[in-house]
């Protein structure tokens, strides 16, 4: 039986949650309440990267008082001198932005773990406290892991829907999945962000250790609830710092204009717009955070959430119905296939494009 003390006296498993962040509210206390009980440590990475400025103070920290929040929380809420937290001042970097991306906040973040396990959660990011109990009892405490990836519930407008598309289901995980859980110990290295990947004292990837995958997870029930696409102003940040990203993604901003804020395309719900997606009614339970979180904005500042009366016109659809049941239907090696085919097209139109436009110039000067 996992005993949740506050204090690290007799703790089972020392984890240490780390979480990078940038406009973090309203999750912040939320979130923090959620883990205070499991956690040996919580580390918090406040601040942006330069391709994040836009959602920035001009001094590169967040707009929405999150950096105000994390020190309120240090100071009232910390009995047990838990919480640590690093600004890209703290870092050497007086402009207060992390010129290296998210890596950088990972690798500053990682170098303040104290703990034998590594846990990485975003701000957005919960779970059931019956699931991170069960993750201890099963997995740290019997050490039979050295990596965790978990699948997850992505949330989408409210907490009464989830989304899903082809973009995860080729994977096998409806909802997609993610590294979460690490083993920890001196001389370990958080090498990179995008996806996480911890090397131990040997330069090993966990991945090669004892690495326990998302089926495993999902077979027991157990999921990252991922509230990814609660709020308008939480998308439209995401929107627009991935849209400047040399990821291919560069009209993710005007997919959050033309179908977040007002369903166009019920087909079309995930920000990595190329693949199908869809909306479903979520009717299993949240954790306690997110209630007591929901049920404060609803009363205290509803011009925070989504108007999602287009979301329940689409659902009580017939066609739409059929239509999903007709994506989920399709096989993940298919789509998968679908997926090669059409990038191999985009390259060919790419090249095609490029030797016209060469053939034009070539023109051009012939004719001058």
């Amino acid at each position: 039986m996992v005993k949740t003390l506050n204090s690290d006296e007799n703790r089972p498993a020392k984890i240490s949650f780390l979480t990078i962040v940038l406009n973090g509210m309203p999750f912040i206390p939320f979130h923090y309440k959620a883990i205070y009980e499991f956690a040996h440590e919580i580390i918090y990475v406040e601040g942006a990267c330069p391709n994040a400025s836009e959602n920035a103070t001009i001094d590169g920290h967040s707009n929405d008082g999150t950096l105000k929040e994390i020190k309120r929380l240090m100071q009232e809420g910390d009995p047990y001198n838990k919480v640590k937290l690093i600004t890209a001042e703290d870092c050497g970097h007086p402009s207060g932005f992390w010129p290296k991306d998210k890596d950088q906040m990972c690798e500053e973040g990682a170098k303040l773990i104290t703990g034998d396990w590594l846990w990485a959660l975003d701000s957005d990011e919960f779970y059931l406290p019956g699931d991170i109990k069960k993750i201890i009892e099963t997995y740290l405490i019997t050490g039979k892991a050295d990596m965790i990836s978990l699948p997850n519930k992505q949330f989408w407008g409210g907490i009464d829907y989830v989304y899903d598309g082809w973009r995860f289901i080729q994977h096998g995980i409806p909802g997609g999945a993610a590294p979460r859980i690490f083993r920890w110990s001196k001389g370990y290295i958080y090498s990179t962000h995008r996806p996480i990947t911890i090397l131990n004292k040997s330069g090993n990837d966990l991945r090669n250790m004892r690495w326990i995958k998302a089926k495993e997870l999902l077979n027991q029930n157990i999921f990252i609830m991922h509230y990814s696409y609660l709020f308008p102003k939480q998308v439209e940040e995401k929107c627009k710092y991935y849209s400047r990203m040399d990821w291919g993604y560069s009209k993710m901003y005007k997919w959050y204009r033309g179908n977040y804020l007002h369903i166009k395309n019920p087909f079309n719900v995930d920000a990595i717009y190329m693949y199908p997606s869809w909306l479903e009614r979520y009717t299993g339970k949240h954790p306690p955070q997110i209630l007591h979180m929901w049920k404060h904005l609803t009363a205290h500042h509803s011009s925070l959430i989504r108007n999602n009366e287009d979301i329940e016109k689409f659902l009580e659809k017939r066609f739409y119905s059929f239509g999903r049941l007709l994506l989920k239907s399709v096989p993940p090696y298919l789509i998968r296939g679908i997926e090669i085919g059409a990038r191999a097209m985009i390259r060919s139109f790419r090249g095609i494009k490029v030797g016209a436009c060469s053939m034009a110039r070539l023109f051009m000067r012939h004719q001058k």
